[in-house]
């Protein structure tokens, strides 16, 4: 049986949500990372305290290919914001060379940025284990090979 403390969950939108000491950290996936790559902009939606419900936008991030709103896979409460990755997101982007993305994730397969590029930290909702719009890593790999 899984434990509750290894719970992570992946979006149609390539958003993450991994739980840690009873908050959701969320970031984006491995896949939309390399979509967006080289980020030039970011934009926070959101504030210290904010109520947001699942699907609300959480951030604007901008690529010289596409802007993408980052949409909150769960509701709760925002408790944490990475203002230093939000407010120069270049941090993120540091190599030019095309594997450096590598560097910045977990090398598990596991799809999400590590430790240090997550974007906000939100207040555990019980709701959020057993939503079926969230995928597990099983799931999201079947669903990003489908992808064209």
């Amino acid at each position: 049986m899984r434990m509750f403390s290894t719970f992570v969950r992946y979006t149609k939108t390539h958003e993450y949500i991994k739980l840690e000491n009873n908050m959701y950290t969320i970031g984006i996936t491995r896949h939309l990372y390399r979509k967006l790559n080289p980020i030039i902009y970011s934009e926070s939606h959101v504030d210290l305290g904010d109520i947001v419900s699942q699907n609300t936008p959480l951030l604007l991030v901008e690529s010289s290919k596409i802007g993408h709103d980052i949409l909150s896979p769960v509701n709760g409460e925002i408790k944490e914001i990475n203002r230093t990755i939000i407010s120069n997101y270049v941090i993120a982007n540091s190599s030019d060379t095309p594997n450096h993305i590598s560097s910045n994730f977990n090398e598990d397969a596991n799809h999400y940025i590590d430790k240090n590029n997550w974007l906000f930290k939100v207040s555990v909702d019980d709701s959020t284990k057993d939503n079926n719009m969230l995928m597990d890593l099983e799931s999201y790999n079947t669903y990003i090979s489908s992808l064209p």
